[in-house]
């Protein structure tokens, strides 16, 4: 990790959480298709993952015996014991794509956060060990407005709201778009959304199309992943994990070309692995 280190220092990463209080909306692999593709494009990313179940930690591979994870960092009632550059971990050799993993008892983290003076801005105090060391640092939130989502709105400039084609999922949408609203009034004034990453999408299907028609009617910043039939519900996500793979999707492609263009022209040099 010190050779990692070392390449930093040259700027402040820009932060940006993905966040939709909805279960199986395609947060994780939206986190890690957009980690994927941007270090492929030389931007030093890190992934942080928020959720107690750690789906961004397992699809990595790093599920197993973990000695320190993210609840190290974010304590609970008191101060973690560890910065968060103790828990990261490379998610390939030599490549620029870095996590902080979780673990189960991040839930008791949570749960001990609320007790905490400063409680919403945790994650950002502890995102400042590390700030100057990555260029982008990608949040991924757990399934709920609690206060580990709190945390990663309050740290972050942007945020990406993955979200199905589903008309019965709309009143959920405009919810969370609302609290999106109070989060800048009460804790981070400059937080923007960067788009709404529509997932699950059939143009087939007549409420898929119904309810990207309300989406588009709302002026929301839609990103559409074409059309792609919906999956068997049982599986552990609502789409394959190839489906999603960097350059093979065309609305992948066209959120990493948001986030690039969010980052700057110029903004960042673009660095070759293991340099």
């Amino acid at each position: 990790m010190e050779r990692a280190r070392q390449v930093g220092n040259r700027h402040r990463a820009r932060v940006t959480a993905i966040a939709n209080p909805r279960d199986k909306v395609g947060k994780t692999l939206c986190t890690l298709s957009l980690g994927m593709s941007l270090a492929g494009r030389g931007r030093k990313v890190l992934m942080v993952d928020l959720d107690p179940q750690g789906g961004l930690t397992a699809v990595c591979g790093l599920d197993g015996g973990l000695a320190t994870h993210l609840g190290d960092v974010l304590g609970g009632a008191l101060p973690g014991k560890v910065s968060l550059w103790d828990v990261v971990r490379e998610v390939t050799p030599d490549t620029l794509l870095y996590l902080a993993p979780a673990e189960i008892t991040l839930a008791n983290t949570e749960l001990g956060m609320l007790r905490r003076l400063g409680r919403e801005l945790v994650l950002r105090c502890a995102l400042q060990s590390v700030v100057h060391d990555f260029d982008v640092i990608l949040l991924d939130c757990p399934s709920n407005l609690g206060m580990l989502t709190l945390n990663a709105l309050a740290a972050s400039e942007t945020v990406i709201v993955p979200a199905e084609a589903n008309a019965m999922h709309l009143r959920g949408l405009w919810f969370f778009l609302a609290a999106l609203q109070q989060v800048r009034e009460t804790l981070n004034s400059s937080l923007q959304t960067l788009g709404v990453f529509v997932t699950n999408y059939n143009r087939k299907i007549g409420h898929h199309r119904k309810a990207v028609a309300a989406m588009h009617a709302a002026g929301l910043p839609l990103v559409t992943r074409g059309d792609i039939t919906p999956q068997n519900r049982n599986q552990p996500y609502p789409y394959p994990i190839s489906m999603l793979i960097p350059e093979k999707d065309e609305a992948v492609s066209e959120l990493v070309r948001r986030v690039e263009s969010w980052l700057g022209s110029g903004y960042l040099q673009v660095r070759t692995p293991g340099v």
